[in-house]
């Protein structure tokens, strides 16, 4: 099956458009079908009818002209194996029964009716393999099954080898012109719809691809500013927690000055204080008058509150410092 995939893409790398690529690879098949059915046609004449070996170079070699289009797609002529695809099968076809009706007289009216059937099928490769959208090469696919069949009686008798120059005489032979012409028209117009309703819906599923991916890309851009504004929050989170860390590092710091102060204040500063109170105190007691020894242990409390009083000082500066 990977083989068989790998035929059938060729030339899709030549293309762009997914609805190109496509017309590519149907085509390929087409191609490997009308080859395979040119070889079921001898398999059927072998089980249904004589066949000589003229005829069955002939068909082979029909059968090999049919894959034109696939190697012409592998070279990368995409545009021109599509045309030899709706071309090809019906100019190869007319030329093979030329042929056929030239070796011999023993032919029946089946024989020219059957033959119509074949155009009536190449009818469908147009539709197939080209995009309504190019409406001018479409067109010109379309003449390739289109005007042998309508033009298959004339380039018969052209070589006379016509339905009456071989000596048949059914009166409604003719009629069969009319049968094939309906029968065109039949498959045409309900081709043509298909063809229509299936580009339409490829043309609705393309637009809501596009609006799809537009959407997308604009949540992907939401996205990326959401990110963008996560990171900002991320930034001022951690700024705030450093600001607060840094706040409560401080605080701490306060609270660890208020306390040691207090505890000087409670102890250092009020042990002189209250020595110093003690001293006047005794003053008042005692008569007697030696206040040289109460100014000198005054004066020594005294220095010590306010050796005490410099160092607190220079604690708290060195602190707000």
């Amino acid at each position: 099956m990977s083989f068989l995939r790998k035929i059938v893409s060729s030339g899709v790398n030549h293309t762009e458009l997914n609805s190109e690529k496509r017309n590519v690879v149907l085509s390929n098949y087409i191609s490997i079908i009308s080859a395979l059915a040119a070889m079921a046609t001898i398999a059927g004449r072998l089980i249904f009818a004589d066949i000589t070996f003229t005829w069955f170079v002939e068909v082979l070699a029909a059968s090999l002209f049919f894959l034109l289009p696939l190697l012409l797609n592998a070279l990368g002529y995409t545009l021109f194996s599509r045309l030899a695809l709706c071309w090809v099968p019906s100019l190869v076809l007319i030329a093979i029964s030329v042929l056929i009706l030239k070796e011999g007289n023993d032919f029946e009216t089946s024989t020219y009716v059957g033959i119509r059937f074949y155009f009536l099928t190449f009818i469908c490769f147009p539709f197939l393999v080209f995009s309504l959208k190019n409406n001018g090469w479409f067109l010109v696919g379309l003449l390739g099954p289109m005007l042998p069949l309508l033009f298959f009686d004339p380039v018969l008798n052209f070589f006379n080898v016509g339905y009456f120059q071989m000596g048949l005489h059914e009166e409604t032979y003719s009629y069969n012109n009319v049968r094939a012409f309906i029968s065109v028209l039949v498959i045409g117009f309900s081709s043509y719809f298909l063809k229509r309703l299936i580009e339409n819906s490829e043309q609705l599923n393309d637009s809501l691809i596009n609006e799809l991916v537009e959407k997308n890309a604009r949540i992907a851009e939401q996205n990326e500013k959401l990110r963008e504004h996560q990171e900002e929050l991320r930034s001022i989170n951690q700024n705030l927690e450093g600001l607060v860390n840094e706040r409560t590092a401080k605080i701490k710091t306060k609270n660890e000055q208020i306390t040691k102060y207090a505890f000087t204040n409670s102890h250092r500063v009020r042990g002189p204080l209250a020595r110093i109170l003690g001293l006047l105190a005794l003053s008042k007691l005692n008569n007697h008058e030696d206040y040289k020894f109460l100014f000198e242990k005054i004066h020594k409390e005294a220095k010590d509150m306010d050796a005490i009083t410099h160092e607190i000082n220079t604690d708290l500066d060195e602190d707000v410092d």
